[in-house]
């Protein structure tokens, strides 16, 4: 029997308390964590899938770096604060500047996205961005939460490797050509926190070393042991009629189930996603096969937070308010440079308080708009389908945007 791992990452990937499953892929899911189901959380409608599973992990840090914030902003449920600036934001990167202001992460990709115009079409979106390498290709959270972080996924990795890292036996080029190329960027972009000489990559506000591939470690056992990002390899191969990109290896704690997902095509992948098919395949396929440069994209699904103590759940708008939390998936996307058959995805999940995002009041207009736009199917797929979170939701999210001036 497996034994429950500290983190409560159970089994390296997923896990809930109760999973209100709308599809095969909620399911599916809810199989797979259902020895390892801790009591505090509950994932609503379908909040499952390759791109919107809520994981305890992240769950779990964030809870603990935002309890304080939650105690304050709960409070402002009902007596919102007033907001004398309010700036466009003409970027969402660097990391570094939102986690030192105490803005919360997660809002900073609808804030950005509240500058652009004309993006009303229906139906889903790829939402690609093009992307700077040098600006947020890799987004390491300052210390402590870093080094909280990657005490977790060391452990996974140590203990339950075999749930959350993927290989075909066949990328093996692949992969050591992105472990220098990530190697090289945290030297490079982070020099007073890492270090890259003789054979050996430093984590120096840690204080551990690493030995580079080809003595004790492999090359994705090494990516899992100092990336906060879950990271996926996709080979791009000929098929009839055109081409396919298969997901033939990775490290991937926060996001999927990687086991079930292994050598399956970008179709499959996204088959959960409502309107995944019918919208974005095709085009989605034409953008990796011609992809030269690089795209970085984000996306949101919502999680509720259940404590020990809240089994008979108040359904008070300003209660369910109090449990939400926003989950944004900062995904990027790249063409290896030598092995260039090779696509490799970086997901990076951040999660906050919903009633922190009143600091962000341009971010919670542009929630609000999607959250009106979307399709019932895909609102129910992001966590949304019930009615009394949507309405308390979107009642909190216009409360916001009343008090500081802005259109939601």
């Amino acid at each position: 029997a497996m034994q429950a791992h500290p983190s409560f990452l159970r089994n390296g990937v997923a896990g809930a308390s109760a999973l209100k499953s709308s599809g095969k892929a909620a399911a599916a899911a809810a199989q797979h964590v259902q020895q390892l189901k801790p009591e505090s959380w509950k994932q609503n409608h379908g909040v499952t899938g390759t791109t919107a599973v809520i994981t305890l992990a992240v769950a779990r840090r964030s809870f603990r770096r935002t309890r304080a914030i939650k105690a304050v902003a709960q409070a402002s449920v009902d007596a919102l604060p007033s907001f004398s600036v309010l700036d466009a934001l003409d970027s969402p990167f660097p990391l570094e500047s939102f986690e030192a202001s105490g803005l919360p992460s997660s809002s900073r990709f609808c804030w950005w996205e509240s500058t652009r115009q004309g993006r009303s079409r229906p139906g889903l979106r790829s939402g690609l961005h093009p992307l700077r390498l040098d600006e947020g290709w890799l987004e390491e959270s300052a210390m402590p939460s870093y080094a909280e972080a990657m005490a977790e996924r060391r452990a996974i990795l140590q203990e339950q490797r075999h749930l959350c890292v993927v290989d075909d036996g066949e990328s093996r080029d692949a992969q050591e050509e992105l472990l220098d190329l990530v190697l090289q960027h945290l030297a490079t972009h982070f020099p007073e926190r890492f270090a890259l000489r003789d054979g050996r990559f430093s984590s120096l506000q840690e204080g551990l070393d690493f030995d580079v591939p080809g003595k004790t470690m492999e090359p994705l056992d090494l990516l899992g042991s100092i990336l906060q990002e879950d990271v996926c390899i996709m080979h791009e191969r000929l098929i009839e009629g055109g081409t396919e990109h298969l997901f033939v290896a990775g490290v991937v704690m926060d996001s999927f189930d990687p086991v079930a997902k292994h050598m399956e095509p970008m179709m499959k992948l996204h088959s959960p996603v409502p309107g995944y098919a019918s919208d974005l395949h095709e085009s989605m396929g034409r953008v990796f096969s011609s992809m030269r440069k690089p795209f970085w994209r984000a996306n949101f699904a919502m999680a509720e937070w259940r404590g020990s103590d809240e089994a008979e759940m108040d359904m008070r708008p300003e209660a369910i308010v109090s449990r939400l939390y926003p989950k944004v998936e900062y995904e990027t996307l790249r063409r290896l440079p030598k092995n260039s058959e090779y696509l490799i995805f970086t997901i990076r999940p951040y999660m906050d308080p919903l009633p922190a995002w009143s600091q962000t009041p341009l971010a919670c207009a542009t929630l609000a708009r999607e959250i009106r736009r979307l399709p019932e199917a895909v609102l129910d797929y992001k966590g949304l389908g019930e009615p009394a979170v949507r309405s308390a939701t979107l009642a909190f999210l216009d409360a916001v945007c009343a008090a500081s001036g802005v259109e939601s």
